[in-house]
Parts: structure tokens; sequence; C-alpha cells
């Protein structure tokens, strides 16, 4: 547990330790938990520190629930149709949009991470 409130140094969470090409993403995710803390908590709560993985699936239930909220409403007040597509459609649109994955991979190895890795990492963290 940690405490919390307006009283946390602005570099408290921002000086970790981690070194190589993954500080970028380290303090990332360091600066998005101090702002989600200074601004849902009073000086002197109390809130459990979540790991990367563990703050993905707080955050992705969020986002889930968000969504599901606004697919319900959009449904019931506007008449949107979802649609499925058939095999050929996903198939046209997957040679299509093919180059993305491969683009970014490249970018991301451009800036000194190795982007497959990268990838695979956040694809298992999917489940």
């Amino acid at each position: 547990m940690i405490s919390t409130g307006s009283n946390i140094p602005k570099n408290y969470y921002g000086s970790g330790k981690k070194t190589g090409s993954m500080n970028q993403v380290y303090k990332f995710h360091n600066q998005v938990k101090s702002l989600l803390i200074q601004q849902n908590c009073k000086k002197g709560d109390r809130v459990m520190e979540l790991g990367c993985g563990e703050m993905a699936r707080w955050v992705g239930k969020i986002w889930d629930e968000a969504d599901a909220f606004g697919l319900k409403k959009a449904t019931a007040d506007n008449g949107l149709q979802t649609i499925e597509m058939d095999a050929g459609q996903r198939a046209y649109y997957k040679d299509k949009t093919s180059g993305i994955e491969a683009a970014v991979i490249a970018e991301v190895d451009g800036a000194g991470v190795d982007g497959a890795e990268a990838l695979a990492y956040l694809k298992s963290q999917l489940n």
C-alpha cells in the first residue's frame, strides 16, 4: 500500500531504476499511475500498487464496460446495427492491413526496442 494525495513528490513515479530501451515505457506507465492516483484520491487515501499487467487489466475492464454501455445505448437510441464480416471479408482486410504490423515493428526497432518481442509480450497479455 502507498499513501496518496497532493503530497506525492513529482519525481516519485518517474524516478525508477529501469535502464535500457524500455525506460520510456516504464516512465510513461508510472506517469499514468501517478496521474490516476492524484486525480482520484484525496490526501490520506490508501490504494493498492498495481503492476503493469494488473494495471492493464484494470484499465481494460473499465474500457470494456464503457464500450458495452456505449454499444447498448447506441443500439437502443440510434438503431445501431452490428454486422459480422464473413471469412472472405476478414481475409481481404487482413491482407490490406498486413503491412501495418511490419511497419510498426520496424519503427519500434528503430527506437532501440525489439519490436517483435514487444508485440509478442503485448499479445501475451491479452488473455
